[in-house]
């Protein structure tokens, strides 16, 4: 979920000397759980490449 991934951000900032972030368990599973809160939502697409391909070939 997006907690363990915060989690290894954290970590990896905590590690590059960047001290003091904190992590609220639950902050998106909460917002969701709530239907009168809004979420962006949109059509499914190709995200574009970039780098060496620059552009040319769907990054999926």
């Amino acid at each position: 979920g997006s907690g363990v991934t915060a989690c290894h951000n954290i970590l990896a900032m905590e590690a590059a000397g960047l001290s003091g972030s904190r992590l609220y368990p639950g902050s998106w599973s909460e917002w969701i759980a709530d239907p009168a809160r809004p979420v962006e939502t949109g059509e499914r697409g190709v995200l574009p490449c970039h780098g060496e391909h620059d552009g040319e070939l769907p990054c999926g």
